[in-house]
């Protein structure tokens, strides 16, 4: 099998890590030596969510490429639950950097080029369940997904391999039976 990487993307509150952790306890993820690297904000010693600062977002970029480095060179078929581009999203609709955040999203996409995703799963907020980490309005998780939204029709123009998957079944066992029938079809697992 050669080296693939993939990550769930989105919106606070649209399934991501519940979806994460039943495909990573999944007999499935473990005949296909699947490696998953939890979402890092959980770690981040700053504010996040609609609270975030320019310090949160530099340290959850710095350590979200850190850690893509470190786990896509040791393990051949990684998940991430969320990516570079989450943070380049979020810099943005947050206004955390002047502009429009061209820099930011010309790092996400730099990123991408030296450690390609294979795919992005994007999580649409339609379950919109309460996550106790990230308490978030509606109208936040909505700017949030209408910029992920712009994000990938600008990624289309400059990165047209980069596959892009909207989730949209219902249950986990749904989300989960979705990704990994594209996990299969796309890496060859």
């Amino acid at each position: 099998m050669e080296r693939c990487k993939f990550a769930f993307v989105g919106a606070p509150s649209t399934g991501k890590t519940t979806t994460f952790n039943a495909l990573l306890a999944s007999k499935w993820a473990i005949d296909h030596d699947l490696f998953g690297v939890q979402e890092i904000a959980r770690f981040c010693p700053y504010p996040l969510g609609e609270e975030a600062n320019q310090q949160s977002q530099v340290w959850l970029l710095t350590e979200q490429m850190r850690q893509e480095m470190h786990f896509s060179q040791d393990y051949p078929f990684v998940m991430y639950d969320r990516s570079v581009f989450d943070c380049a999203v979020f810099a943005k609709v947050l206004c955390l950097w002047p502009g429009d955040a061209a820099a930011v999203f010309s790092l996400a996409l730099s990123w991408h080029k030296l450690k390609p995703y294979q795919l992005l799963f994007w999580f649409r907020p339609k379950w919109c369940v309460q996550n106790m980490l990230q308490k978030g309005s509606e109208l936040f998780q909505r700017r949030i997904d209408d910029c992920f939204s712009d994000l990938f029709v600008k990624l289309q123009t400059f990165e047209p391999c980069l596959h892009v998957m909207e989730v949209t079944a219902g249950s986990v066992a749904e989300r989960v039976c979705f990704v990994q029938e594209k996990l299969t079809d796309l890496c060859q697992v």
